[in-house]
């Protein structure tokens, strides 16, 4: 299957601002198209693509119905030609992909407490406030 076949997903941009990390599903598995040769080409386009520092992580969901990777590019349009030129894309194994830019949250950026990713975000004016606690009476 070629390229054209492939139904690409909107990505979503939290806040359209530039965002270097996505996240590929892949799904509509053709378990059918499945071979040792295919196989070994998605793992050399991913020991590529790792080297290269693009992909970060990437796996099986375990109810075998798709998959995962978080990849970095320059732009969304660079996320989309990683994944387009995965083999296991590229050849119809996987015929959808959804990709979303997304915004590492982590100790170093203090959990993204306190800065403004998404309009949800905006309606937050003290951070301190929006973490309530509770506990079961």
């Amino acid at each position: 299957m070629g390229l054209g076949a492939l139904r690409r997903q909107p990505e979503s941009d939290p806040g359209g601002s530039h965002v270097a990390r996505f996240l590929a599903i892949l799904s509509d598995k053709q378990s059918d198209r499945a071979s040792d040769a295919l196989l070994l080409a998605h793992v050399r386009h991913l020991r590529t693509q790792a080297a290269l520092g693009h992909l970060i992580l990437c796996g099986p969901f375990t109810d075998d119905d798709g998959a995962m990777q978080v990849l970095e590019a320059a732009d969304a349009a660079a996320a989309h030609r990683l994944i387009e030129a995965d083999p296991f894309v590229r050849e119809g194994y996987y015929r959808r992909y959804v990709l979303h830019a997304f915004i590492d949250a982590n100790e170093a950026n203090d959990w993204l407490i306190g800065t403004v990713h998404t309009s949800a975000d905006r309606l937050v004016r003290d951070p301190e406030a929006a973490i309530v606690e509770s506990s079961a009476g």
